[in-house]
C-alpha cells in the first residue's frame, strides 16, 4: 500500500512539474497579455545595433551569405538590385516642402535616401567591404549636415510631423549598422564629428514628430515606433519611453481612433474598414511589431508582454482580409476585403519571427516581403530575419488559447484525466 501511494504521488509530482514547465513555456511563447499596461522598465543598458537588427541577427545573415545559403543570397540580390537601381544622391534639401500627398520631389528624396542608406548599411554588414560603408556614410552625413526642417502650410497642420515619423527610424536603422556593427571586425570609420551631426539632426526630426497632435491611427503609431528608434540611437530614456508609450497609448482607448483602439483586444485593425483601402491598416499594424520587435532587443519587451495577443489576432485577421470577406468590427458598416494584388507589409516576416502561426506563414507567403515593399517601413525583412535559427519560421510551438483543454498521454498509451473532480 505505502508503494502504492508513494507511485501515485510520485506520478502527480511529474504532472504537476510538466504542467508548470508547459505554463512558463506558453507564457514565454505567446507573449500573454501583462495585467497592468505599463512601462515595466526604461532602457537603461542600450543595446547596439538595436533597430530591429542586432549583431547577433547580422552574424546569421552574414555568415549564411558567405556559406552560400541559397534562399539567404536570393533575399540579398533584392538589397543589391536596390542599391543599383537607384539614384545616389548629390545634393541634399535643407528645407522639405511638404504636401498633403507625401509627392514633393523632396519628401520623395529624403524617404528614398533614407531606405537606400540603410540598404547599403545592411550590404556593408553581409560582404565587410567598406565601400558600401561610405555610400551609407555619404547619404547619413549628406543629410545631416544640410537638414533644416519642413515648411507647410496645408491641412491638417501636423503632416510634417507624419513624414518626419516615417523617415527618421529608417535612417536610425541605418546608421546603427554603420556605428556599431563589425562585420570581421571591419570598423565603417564613421567620424565622431559626422556622428554628432547625425544627433544633431535626429533632434530636429523628433522635434518635428512632437508636434503632431494625438491621433489614434497610424499616424501616432509612427510617431511611436520613430521616437523608439531615435531614442535607442540617443540613449535617451525619455524620448524612447515617450513613444512606447504613445504605441501602447493607441491599444488602451488613449488616443483611439474615431473611437476604436488601434488594434482592439480581438485583433480588429479598424483603419481597414474605416479607410476601405489595403494599406493604411497595414502601417498601423506594421509599426506597433517594429516597435514590440525594438523594446524586445533593448530588453522591456513591454508592448509583446501586454499586447502580444492583439498583435498576433490582428496578423490572423490580415489574413482573413487577404483570404476571405470578412464583416467590419462591431460598430463599423459594411464589409472589406484586400485585393490579392495588394502588397502585403513587411512587419509580417517580424511577427513571424516572435510567433510563428501558420496564418503569419500563409500571409507571408502569398507575397514574400523580400525587397522593399515600402518606403515608408524598413524593407528586406526577408533578407534580415526570415528563418535566422534554420527551422522555416517555427520558432515557437503553436499557441495554445487561454482557457483551452489539453491532454497529457503517458507511455502506456493511457491519459491523464480530472474526470469526477480527480
Amino acid at each position: 500500500m505505502k508503494q502504492k501511494r508513494f507511485t501515485c504521488l510520485l506520478v502527480s509530482a511529474i504532472i504537476l512539474a510538466g504542467f508548470t514547465m508547459c505554463q512558463k513555456q506558453f507564457k514565454k511563447n505567446t507573449s500573454a497579455i501583462a495585467a497592468d499596461n505599463t512601462i515595466s522598465r526604461a532602457a537603461t543598458n542600450w543595446v547596439h545595433p538595436g533597430v530591429l537588427n542586432t549583431t547577433q541577427t547580422l552574424d546569421i545573415v552574414r555568415n549564411q551569405i558567405s556559406g552560400n545559403d541559397t534562399a539567404r543570397a536570393a533575399a540579398f540580390q533584392k538589397v543589391i538590385a536596390y542599391t543599383e537601381s537607384s539614384v545616389y544622391p548629390t545634393s541634399f534639401h535643407a528645407i522639405i516642402p511638404v504636401v498633403a500627398s507625401g509627392d514633393s520631389e523632396a519628401e520623395k528624396q529624403i524617404k528614398d535616401n533614407a531606405n537606400l542608406a540603410y540598404a547599403f548599411a545592411l550590404r556593408f554588414a553581409a560582404t565587410s567591404e567598406i565601400i558600401w560603408a561610405n555610400k551609407a556614410i555619404g547619404i547619413l552625413n549628406g543629410w545631416a549636415y544640410a537638414f533644416q526642417g519642413y515648411s507647410y502650410s496645408g491641412s491638417p497642420a501636423d503632416q510634417p510631423s507624419l513624414e518626419a515619423s516615417w523617415a527618421a527610424p529608417t535612417f536610425v536603422a541605418a546608421a546603427e549598422i554603420i556605428r556599431y556593427y563589425k562585420p570581421n571586425s571591419i570598423s565603417a570609420n564613421w567620424q565622431e564629428a559626422d556622428i554628432a551631426q547625425f544627433k544633431v539632426f535626429l533632434n530636429k526630426l523628433k522635434d518635428e514628430i512632437n508636434k503632431m497632435s494625438s491621433r489614434g491611427n497610424n499616424w501616432w503609431v509612427s510617431a511611436g515606433y520613430a521616437k523608439m528608434a531615435i531614442g535607442v540611437f540617443l540613449e535617451s530614456k525619455t524620448v524612447y519611453d515617450d513613444g512606447k508609450s504613445r504605441v501602447l497609448s493607441t491599444m488602451e482607448g488613449l488616443d483611439s481612433y474615431n473611437g476604436h483602439d488601434v488594434i482592439d483586444p480581438n485583433g480588429y485593425v479598424y483603419e481597414l474598414h474605416q479607410r476601405s483601402d489595403d494599406e493604411h491598416f497595414q502601417y498601423s499594424l506594421t509599426g506597433v511589431t517594429y516597435a514590440a520587435e525594438i523594446d524586445k532587443i533593448q530588453g522591456a519587451n513591454d508592448i509583446y508582454t501586454q499586447k502580444g495577443d492583439r498583435i498576433l489576432k490582428a496578423y490572423g485577421y490580415t489574413w482573413r482580409a487577404f483570404n476571405e470577406v470578412i464583416p467590419a468590427p462591431p460598430g463599423i458598416s459594411g464589409s472589406d476585403v484586400c485585393d490579392l494584388s495588394s502588397p502585403v507589409y513587411p512587419g509580417v516576416e517580424i511577427a513571424y519571427k516572435q510567433f510563428g502561426t501558420n496564418s503569419m506563414r500563409s500571409l507571408r507567403n502569398l507575397r514574400q516581403p523580400i525587397g522593399n515593399v515600402s518606403k515608408l517601413f524598413l524593407g528586406f525583412t526577408s533578407f534580415t530575419h526570415y528563418n535566422l535559427d534554420g527551422q522555416s519560421g517555427a520558432y515557437y510551438p503553436a499557441e495554445i488559447p487561454l482557457g483551452s483543454t489539453i491532454s497529457l498521454k503517458g507511455n502506456n498509451n493511457k491519459y491523464v484525466s480530472s474526470n469526477y473532480g480527480n
